[in-house]
């Protein structure tokens, strides 16, 4: 096995260290990497140099969240911008131009404040596996093939949600921006690891469509359930009545309105309403739709609680009737796993990817059905033997979730398959090759660039 190196650049960028999406899974897989491959070599990008360089991380205890914190100081953060579109455009080209060497100035100047915390790294040879957003990998990726850098490249990637929407939303920079970024992660990758087993197949699909170029060997492995204690101190305080849980929750994708609709179908039947705790950052545009007079009725029943620590979003999933998850498409769905960990009971969409985080432990509806989901809402409250029995069930099933260890394990042995099977390729006979460099100048048919998914 080559050497490794794990890019943390997801954890570098942020401006304060966060525990949520990509970069909780970047630091949690960092964590257990730590444990299970000790010789594993942490490295950050920086956009100052162009370049890569190792950092000497705070892991576990030593660390600010406990788990893992790539240790550079917050006054060495640089600013990020784009460099690459998907198209171009004379005058945000021009301005481009002119911001660069702002911006290199001020991030060169923020660097010295790492002085001592990193070193220069040569990745020729190695192995760098990567699991931050596609924008920040593009944006190296392009430095590497200009360096010939002979690094073979591991992505995981997260989703492709947006191009879902990418036929409906032409006009939109993003979708654009995203697959043009997606792309040139697929083409620099020498393998390929998806989230989930969804995201694994949704990926193929779009290669086989030709939105996407062929793909590399690619490997499903499924993100976790589990919810690590931290030991962060508490501050906040669960409503007392019954409540509903949503983490992270948005209108549109995220589909907040279906919970939303779900309780005004109670309050128009006359029934019980449960309070609904909206956990995570505070978005304008869903009290602005509280304020709305079909939602008037259930407003004073939200509560918000904006970002909370991990020992309060422990204490949140555990006190609460249910955790309900209503998107209409994911990647994978961290909160219904995490719910699973501490016992609790989940409402979610049929969403394919959270079908498979959830399993036979989960109680489904239709996303487009509020009538559906105030159904289990009302069982749940007024059934106590059915919810004693499911919370039971969660329980009895605790050994059989997916743990941050197992999917740095998984990672790992992916990757080694992956590289294993290059060199068996490599060192085939002639006629082989051959035949396999012929192949891959055609599109690959999903059983071609499944790999061991």
């Amino acid at each position: 096995m080559p050497e490794i190196f794990f890019d943390v650049s997801e954890l570098f960028y942020s401006s304060k260290l966060k525990y949520y999406g990509i970069a909780k899974v970047v630091s949690e897989t960092a964590y257990e990497i730590s444990l299970v491959r000790p010789d594993v070599r942490f490295v950050i990008f920086s956009p100052a140099h162009r370049r890569f360089f190792e950092v000497s991380p705070l892991i576990g205890e030593e660390s600010e969240n406990k788990v893992f914190d790539p240790n550079i100081p917050e006054k060495a953060v640089p600013i990020w911008m784009r460099h690459t579109y998907h198209e171009s455009h004379l005058a945000r080209d021009a301005g481009i131009l002119f911001a660069k060497p702002v911006i290199k100035a001020i991030n060169l100047s923020r660097w010295r404040n790492a002085a001592g915390f990193v070193r220069e790294v040569d990745l020729n040879g190695g192995v760098l596996i990567a699991m931050g957003r596609p924008k920040l990998m593009f944006d190296y990726i392009q430095d590497l093939r200009r360096e010939r850098n002979s690094v073979r490249f591991f992505p995981l990637l997260h989703d492709l949600i947006p191009l879902h929407d990418f036929n409906a939303k032409k006009t939109y920079s993003m979708p654009r921006n995203f697959l043009h970024d997606n792309i040139g992660v697929i083409e620099f990758a020498s393998g390929l690891l998806a989230n989930s087993h969804f995201t694994c197949g949704d990926l193929q699909d779009f290669s086989r469509r030709g939105i996407l170029p062929p793909l590399p060997p690619i490997t499903a492995v499924p993100l976790v359930h589990e919810h690590r204690d931290i030991g962060d101190k508490p501050s906040v305080e669960p409503p007392s009545e019954p409540y509903l849980l949503c983490v992270g929750g948005l209108l549109g994708r995220k589909n907040l309105e279906a919970v939303f609709n779900a309780m005004r179908l109670r309050v128009e039947q006359g029934k019980p309403v449960p309070a609904l705790v909206l956990a995570g950052a505070h978005r304008d545009s869903i009290a602005k739709a509280l304020g709305r007079t079909d939602y008037r009725a259930i407003a004073d029943k939200v509560v918000f609680i904006a970002n909370p620590g991990q020992t309060d979003l422990a204490r949140l999933y555990r006190e609460a009737l249910a955790l309900v998850i209503p998107s209409r498409m994911e990647g994978w769905g961290l909160p219904a796993g995490e719910a699973f960990w501490h016992g609790t009971p989940v409402i979610s969409s049929s969403a394919p990817a959270l079908m498979e985080v959830c399993g036979d432990l989960g109680m489904y509806f239709d996303p487009d059905d509020p009538g559906n989901l105030a159904g289990h809402i009302d069982r749940l409250m007024h059934d106590q033997d059915y919810r004693a029995e499911l919370v039971s069930k969660i329980k009895a099933a605790r050994n059989t979730l997916r743990t941050w260890n197992n999917f740095a394990r998984e990672t790992l042995d992916a990757v080694e398959r992956m590289l294993a099977s290059e060199r068996s390729e490599y060192n085939a006979p002639a006629t082989i090759n051959a035949t396999r460099r012929s192949r891959s100048d055609k599109p690959e048919s999903p059983a071609d660039s499944s790999g061991s998914a």
